[in-house]
């Protein structure tokens, strides 16, 4: 009984291994294929666990830089994306990138032209567009058409505009993180904004 278990669980976690994808902090998962990833209130997921294969990976690059009493900006970009391949199990796959250490660079740094991002040393290769013709990936054509129509909207690189565009009120920030959270927390906040009023 013993050794039939172990051989169970043995094959059971060999057919679940997977190599681990993870960004730097400064950039934000959105998308897996035809699946959104998912995020808490206090943080982003950085970490995917991927099986053999192509993935299709959007995300787009997110900063916020203090300035003089107590400031904030926020440079963003569009969202764009990645093409993984993995060809073995339990692979770990960094990104790498040279963080802007000033506002005008990240602004520069978030044009789409002006991204440069490695991966084991090497330069990787940044979709503006969904790619829709490549040949490795037909299953994941369909609903990353669908991510490219509900993306049509998005802007040029964003910066949050104050009156100078250079310092965001506390409204705007409010603002900023009401968006990055889900129908669930925003109305798990809302309950709570309630009975602290009572």
């Amino acid at each position: 009984m013993k050794l039939f278990s172990c051989l169970f669980f043995g094959m059971f976690s060999t057919s679940i291994a997977a190599a681990t994808f993870s960004v730097p902090e400064e950039f934000q998962l959105l998308r897996l294929n035809e699946e959104p990833i998912e995020k808490s209130w206090f943080s982003n997921t950085s970490k995917l666990d991927l099986p053999v294969g192509e993935h299709i990976v959007k995300l787009k690059y997110l900063d916020v830089f203090e300035e003089e009493y107590d400031q904030h900006e926020v440079i963003e970009s569009d969202p764009f994306w990645l093409l993984l391949t993995i060809e073995q199990e339990n692979q770990t796959l960094q990104i790498e990138f040279t963080r802007p250490q000033t506002i005008a660079k990240a602004k520069v740094f978030a044009q789409k032209s002006q991204k440069q991002l490695f991966l084991a040393g090497e330069p990787l290769m940044i979709y503006t567009e969904l790619p829709q013709q490549n040949a490795h990936i037909p299953q994941y054509k369909e609903s990353a058409e669908s991510a490219i129509h509900a993306d049509e909207s998005i802007s040029q690189p964003i910066v949050v505009n104050g009156e100078t565009d250079l310092q965001p009120s506390a409204l705007q920030m409010l603002e900023f993180w009401w968006q990055q959270a889900t129908f669930e927390e925003q109305q798990a906040f809302l309950s709570k904004r309630h009975t602290t009023k009572k």
